[in-house]
């Protein structure tokens, strides 16, 4: 696949038909892994309308001012991506960041009727900087809010 002339959200949405492992080995064969990305899904479910809510921080320790992409990959299902720019003092106090840089946070509630079925297909979370490096957020996630 030629990378070159797409977005990242179009070759992760490409990969996205895959489970995790198989979504790892190609990542490696086309994007740099991240060495200074660090962060976590805090929340992570289906709200009563469907619709799915993700929540947390991710950063990239050389780039504390930097927007990154986050997507929540729901195999052979849908592909949703986040963006970091929402404030996250917690994270940054923790850290010992400067509070000025403390907008690593996402939230967001994206219109997708999630199917709690497909929680068996192990949906998994990855993110890339603007280096086009990746980190494996959490290779498998459940959604909550089902039965």
């Amino acid at each position: 696949m030629d990378t070159t002339s797409k977005s990242i959200k179009d070759v992760v949405a490409a990969f996205g038909n895959k489970g995790s492992g198989e979504f790892i080995k190609d990542l490696f064969l086309k994007f740099p892994m991240a060495k200074t990305m660090m962060g976590k899904v805090d929340e992570l479910r289906r709200e009563p309308d469907g619709n799915v809510h993700m929540r947390g921080w991710m950063l990239d320790r050389n780039e504390l001012g930097q927007q990154l992409f986050v997507f929540l990959i729901i195999p052979k299902k849908a592909v949703l991506m986040s963006a970091t720019g929402k404030p996250r003092e917690d994270v940054s106090g923790a850290l010992g960041l400067p509070k000025e840089s403390a907008i690593f946070g996402f939230d967001d509630i994206f219109n997708y009727k999630f199917n709690c079925a497909d929680n068996e297909n192990s949906p998994y979370v990855v993110a890339f900087n603007q280096k086009d490096e990746f980190y494996m957020v959490n290779p498998s996630i459940r959604i909550a809010g089902c039965p």
